[in-house]
């Protein structure tokens, strides 16, 4: 089965504000368009990060999983020869009994 991609069209006029008032090239502008940031503030977050902005991590999909693999590890004192590498498996995860991702 042969697929076809279908791009829309930038909306030129927002890729242009984008560009002059971040000072940035026309290509990251781009970039920045399509990645759903259409306004200079938006872009601004997303070029410049803080520590504040970033989402709770336990909100990742296994995440208590691996924290409490961890805190086991640590309570264990480390004598799980295997402990570096995690011993994660991606059918721990699937099988989890939150349902996965």
């Amino acid at each position: 089965m042969r697929y076809r991609w279908i791009i829309e069209p930038p909306d030129e006029a927002v890729i242009s504000r984008l560009q002059q008032k971040l000072e940035v090239s026309n290509l990251l502008a781009r970039c920045m368009f399509n990645r759903g940031l259409s306004t200079p503030e938006d872009a601004s977050v997303f070029l410049h990060p803080r520590l504040r902005d970033l989402k709770d991590p336990m909100l990742l999909p296994n995440m208590e999983i691996m924290t409490n693999r961890l805190w086991e590890a640590r309570r264990k004192k480390g004598t799980d020869r295997h402990f570096w590498r995690l011993r994660c498996r991606w059918g721990d995860l699937h099988r989890s009994p939150a349902g996965g991702f």
